[in-house]
């Protein structure tokens, strides 16, 4: 008759049997694993903890902040540089005006034979009509105290069969004449909605010197009509990717999307 083997002292347990346990080493291997990965764990909650202290006691829950945004031009574009200050700045810088009509501060003419006419759909309910001339009457519009950038163009005038169809406007930077583009006034203007009046784009153009200048003559081929003039800034488009706090220090990283409109 054949017995089943018994296992032998030392030496390896029977096949088809299940260990019950774990040996004494085994325990000390897996806490000395335990440690180091709590070795490794607990620097960064320590960091992350100093870190959140310091943000804190920056900024006080009983203080008040202002924002100020940076001088320079780029950083003014993105709109993210900016510096903090618990000191009252006082109210913003007036912003420069960005329409003017005929009559108003900005508008001014040259030469003779300029008539005011009256008409509930003008843009403030009169404008400036003259002949076709020479171009030596001029009506002129100036834009002052821009920031540096590209501005749209817009002008609205009344239409009419006498209009000219090539009404010459000028766009200048400054002194810097930027070009001409011809109108036909015949047509109603077509295109943005401002004020209960529709304008039309002139053009789209950089301003560096911080003044821009529209000027309107009377060399056509019919009446020139001399209402409203409006500029739009252009702005870029900012779209923000992605945000990483550094857990060591207080610096602050972002990606962001930049898109130039370039006309």
């Amino acid at each position: 008759m054949m017995y089943p083997s018994s296992p032998v002292a030392g030496g390896p347990v029977a096949r088809g049997r299940k260990r019950a346990g774990f040996s004494f080493l085994e325990l000390q291997v897996a806490f000395v694993l335990f440690a180091i990965a709590l070795a490794g764990v607990c620097p960064v909650v320590v960091m992350q903890s100093r870190q959140l202290s310091q943000i804190e006691a920056r900024l006080n829950a009983q203080t008040t902040y202002y924002l100020i945004p940076s001088s320079a031009a780029w950083a003014r574009k993105l709109g993210a540089a900016a510096s903090v200050t618990t000191i009252d700045p006082g109210p913003p810088a007036a912003s420069p005006v960005l329409t003017i009509d005929n009559g108003q501060s900005g508008y001014k003419e040259t030469g003779t034979g300029w008539s005011t006419q009256t008409n509930p759909g003008a843009f403030g309910g009169t404008y400036r009509l003259h002949a076709a001339g020479t171009g030596s009457n001029t009506a002129t519009w100036t834009f002052k105290g821009l920031s540096p950038g590209w501005y749209k163009v817009e002008a609205t005038w009344l239409s009419s069969a006498t209009r000219a169809t090539n009404a010459p406007y000028t766009l200048s930077d400054g002194s810097t004449v930027l070009g001409t583009l011809p109108v036909n006034q015949q047509l109603a203007p077509a295109g943005d909605v401002f004020s209960g009046s529709s304008w039309s784009i002139l053009g789209t153009v950089p301003v560096a010197s911080g003044t821009l200048r529209v000027k309107l003559t009377d060399q056509a081929n019919g009446q020139v009509a001399a209402d409203g003039v409006h500029i739009v800034p252009v702005q870029n488009a900012v779209q923000v990717l992605s945000l990483a706090e550094s857990l060591t220090s207080e610096n602050l990283t972002a990606q962001v999307s930049v898109t130039v409109q370039v006309p």
